[in-house]
């Protein structure tokens, strides 16, 4: 007997929130599990805006546990669904997670945050605005600028309270980067992780090259 699609939406729900508590405790490899049933669910029911969203959330939590490929493919497949839509919130949150995947390459990486950030600034999303400058400072320190780093950190940190969970780590990040001693004059120099020239085909392109199975995802 087919269940009904008022039953199927409730379970998809309760596994979407089983993944979300998997991934608030650091267990990405339970949250794949939860989400994959739940999509698989949601897709039964026909629930295409649901489905979008529990592929951002599958692709964050395949992120995290390094399938990048799988990763950068289910976000993708979230951003196309939502791109015929008007949740720009959701847009930008498949934006943003797509940069965070591909965080192994900065100019990529830092063009999808970029967008994303502009997106959520219009919306007036603050604390969405801070994670995504936080996160914009993961790339820039791990790819060698701590000027840059230091610089979004300092961002990101302007629009959450202090009392802010991620308040700390902000700070925490930036008093590393100064001890290090490689910031010098650095800190005041422009980003030059993205050209201010690249069109949405260089980002393809890039991607392309970086992420195999990019265009058959």
């Amino acid at each position: 007997m087919r269940r009904p699609a008022a039953d199927l939406t409730q379970l998809a729900a309760t596994l979407r929130e089983h993944g979300h508590a998997s991934m608030a405790v650091n267990h990405p490899v339970e949250a794949i599990t939860s989400f994959t049933q739940a999509l698989e669910t949601v897709q039964r029911a026909g629930r295409e805006h649901d489905t979008a969203l529990i592929l951002i959330s599958l692709g964050e939590a395949l992120a995290a546990t390094g399938q990048e490929v799988r990763a950068v493919a289910r976000l993708r497949q979230a951003r196309t669904i939502l791109s015929t839509g008007p949740d720009f919130y959701q847009q930008a949150r498949a934006q943003a997670a797509l940069g965070a995947a591909l965080a192994r390459y900065p100019q990529v990486a830092t063009a999808h945050l970029e967008h994303a950030l502009k997106i959520m600034r219009r919306l007036g999303a603050l604390p969405e605005q801070a994670a995504i400058l936080g996160t914009l400072g993961d790339v820039a320190r791990d790819h060698g600028q701590p000027g840059e780093a230091i610089r979004r950190y300092r961002q990101a940190l302007a629009i959450l309270p202090g009392t802010h969970p991620a308040a700390g780590r902000l700070r925490s990040q930036i008093a590393t980067l100064a001890d290090d001693g490689r910031t010098g004059d650095r800190c005041e120099q422009p980003d030059p992780a993205v050209s201010r020239n690249s069109t949405g085909e260089d980002m393809r392109k890039e991607t392309n090259a970086a992420v195999p199975g990019w265009d058959r995802a």
